[in-house]
């Protein structure tokens, strides 16, 4: 590639410009100042130019590190993190119980499932929209996370269907309690464009050690109790 090397001698003294030339266009110059005019020799010119494009070649090299950084926690966020919520996904959530119940069968605590599903949420899209729609589930999405401990894992499975982790339960009679907070934080009013909106939800439990200590078995379990919950 042509570079142009600007020398610009006064009275005085001189100056030299290496451009800093990256894969997007020129990002600035490289300017060095000498007190004499006329003081850089070719060869030192020469010396100077391969400087700044060394240091050109370490701008783009950082660059290019965090464009590759950053690409790859979207990624990562795509596969792991439901796009409206924020929450984990089915599949996070499913790596985070695994790793859940091993931790547990090797510690010697219990653990729960969660699994929750709004009630009559199809209406509310087919009345009011899919905008109202998708508001209403990130309003959901944050009440259920500031109602659990920090320790537990809300997720969003898909459609109107929520799911918890909670792990180091002391009793399974905690488990209901959880759920009687999650449904008291569900039975507020939500407001949006103006509608006041009253949700109701139905909620299956599993426990380990107690219904299974399988983590696919403890997923079934829930989802199997939450659809009896729905049914009744």
């Amino acid at each position: 590639d042509h570079r142009d090397l600007h020398s610009f001698p006064t009275r005085r003294s001189s100056d030299l410009a290496l451009p800093l030339q990256l894969q997007e266009g020129v990002m600035g110059a490289l300017t060095i100042y000498a007190n004499e005019p006329q003081a850089f020799q070719k060869q030192e010119e020469t010396l100077l130019d391969e400087m700044a494009m060394d240091l050109t070649f370490g701008i783009q090299t950082i660059r290019d590190r965090q464009a590759h950084e950053k690409a790859r926690e979207h990624v990562h966020k795509l596969a792991y993190y439901d796009r409206l919520t924020g929450l984990p996904n089915r599949s996070l959530f499913q790596d985070r119980l695994h790793q859940t119940v091993l931790e547990a069968s090797l510690q010697t605590y219990n653990l729960g499932i969660i699994f929750l599903d709004l009630d009559g949420f199809k209406k509310v899209n087919d009345s009011l929209g899919q905008e109202v729609g998708d508001e209403l589930l990130k309003i959901i999405a944050t009440r259920l996370g500031n109602t659990l401990r920090p320790r537990d894992t809300v997720a969003r499975f898909g459609g109107d269907e929520f799911a918890i982790l909670a792990p180091k339960i002391r009793q399974e009679v905690d488990l209901a309690i959880i759920a009687r907070k999650l449904l008291t934080a569900l039975n507020k009013p939500i407001t949006i464009q103006g509608r006041e909106l009253f949700v109701t939800a139905s909620i299956g439990i599993a426990s380990y050690p107690s219904d299974s200590h399988e983590a696919g078995s403890l997923l079934r379990f829930a989802d199997a109790a939450m659809y009896h919950a729905k049914s009744s």
